[in-house]
């Protein structure tokens, strides 16, 4: 079996914020890969329950469902705490408010944004795909693996 991102490697944990169902197929897909249970399974948006800090926040779609309001709370409570990095998969920006959670998120560290204007075939349906890497934290043999 193959494990990737650290499955089964002590002191390595993830979490999953998600509803009860995407979150029930994903404890099993996980658990038949071999990855451990999840330390953290948010099946509401109670964003409080995540620690003060993670080191990669992966979104699929995440920002595409959910309201301005609460796309402020995501990205204050959960993405703003990632230090090595996040990555976005997007169908489109709800309002002003992602675009102000991007850009606060530009000057926090530092990146160049960019953005697919259109859907692309690779990624049907996608119109912005955000990714951030802060490679001075790590090795830089690391940095290449992201």
């Amino acid at each position: 079996r193959q494990r990737r991102g650290g499955g089964g490697q002590p002191g390595l944990k993830y979490r999953i914020f998600d509803l009860p169902e995407p979150a029930a197929l994903q404890r099993r897909y996980l658990a038949h890969l071999g990855w451990p249970p999840a330390t953290v399974t948010a099946t509401t948006l109670d964003f409080g329950a995540n620690p003060a800090s993670c080191a990669l926040v992966i979104s699929n779609y995440a920002l595409s469902e959910l309201s301005s309001g609460i796309q402020t709370e995501y990205f204050r409570a959960v993405v703003s705490t990632a230090s090595l990095g996040f990555y976005f998969l997007v169908n489109h920006f709800n309002g002003a408010a992602t675009s102000e959670q991007l850009d606060l998120l530009k000057k926090q560290h530092g990146f160049q944004l960019q953005r697919h204007p259109t859907p692309t075939p690779e990624f049907k349906g996608v119109h912005a795909i955000v990714g951030y890497a802060n490679a001075t934290v790590r090795r830089p043999a690391e940095a290449s693996r992201f």
